[in-house]
């Protein structure tokens, strides 16, 4: 006595979901590496604030309504970096 079982549908299935897996990973390697890129171009521009708020701290010290409004940015831009 012998049993035969047709695998057909069953290794097709494995193959789709191969195929899928593998679609998976190069689209996450691809959102890492667009994520890594707009994380570093955020950063340049969070660094673009700080510097002109040291400047304009520089300017106008004086002030102390300036300088509390340029403190204030500059603390919402080292929250952001550490975010980033």
């Amino acid at each position: 006595m012998s049993f035969c079982i047709n695998v057909t549908d069953r290794k097709e299935a494995e193959d789709a979901m191969k195929r899928t897996l593998n679609k998976l990973v190069l689209a996450t390697e691809k959102l890492k590496v667009v994520g890594d890129l707009t994380r570093h171009d955020v950063r340049n521009k969070l660094f673009t604030v700080t510097g002109n708020t040291y400047l304009l701290k520089k300017k106008y010290g004086g002030k102390a309504d300036i300088l509390n409004a340029l403190s204030k940015i500059e603390q919402a831009v080292n929250d952001s970096v550490k975010i980033f």
